[in-house]
């Protein structure tokens, strides 16, 4: 996930860093009045040195150190929404997939004892992640989502799930009485 961080500093400008320890995927820049901290971790690792002169024209000279810990954020799918009008009318869900995102997570929604579940592949976003549970559950045939003999019977209204998708939200529109489980891992 990229890092960005910044802080404001304060004396005669021009600024120049010298002597600067970092990972190599850190981009340090002084820009005006502020230190800037970009890039995109490529390992992982704790108590990473980063440090710095910075310099200015007046001969004057500050030293930045500390370090920084980089760690696999674990992915996630959460429901962030649930409306219904009551008996008789569909329920919809909202689900949302969080930033962490790496090829070989799986993502999954579960109702009727039936589980519907995605891998990530190399390239797969929140949003991509969202439009394949929405194929994946569209997807999902009546017969399937009973398949352990526990979803309503046909003809109630929001039997069988449908589902939509805008950015990385996962909207799912079901039977009033049954409710989806999500998860991601």
């Amino acid at each position: 996930i990229p890092y960005s961080y910044s802080f404001n500093i304060t004396g005669t400008a021009p600024f120049a860093l010298t002597a600067i320890i970092k990972p190599g995927w850190m981009n340090i820049v002084a820009a005006g009045y502020t230190i800037v901290f970009s890039g995109t971790p490529d390992t992982i690792g704790n108590n990473i040195p980063v440090s710095f002169n910075i310099n200015n024209c007046s001969a004057g000279v500050a030293t930045f150190s500390d370090t920084i810990n980089i760690i696999v954020m674990a992915p996630s799918l959460t429901q962030t929404g649930s409306t219904t009008g009551g008996p008789g009318t569909p329920r919809t869900e909202v689900f949302k997939v969080g930033d962490s995102v790496s090829a070989g997570n799986s993502f999954y929604v579960e109702v009727y004892s039936h589980q519907v579940l995605i891998v990530a592949i190399a390239g797969d976003t929140p949003v991509s992640i969202a439009a394949k549970l929405r194929d994946a559950v569209n997807a999902t045939t009546a017969i399937e989502w009973n398949s352990a003999g526990s979803a309503p019977a046909g003809g109630t209204v929001g039997f069988k799930p449908t589902s939509s998708a805008s950015g990385n939200q996962l909207t799912i529109v079901l039977n009033y009485g049954n409710s989806f489980a999500c998860g991601a891992y």
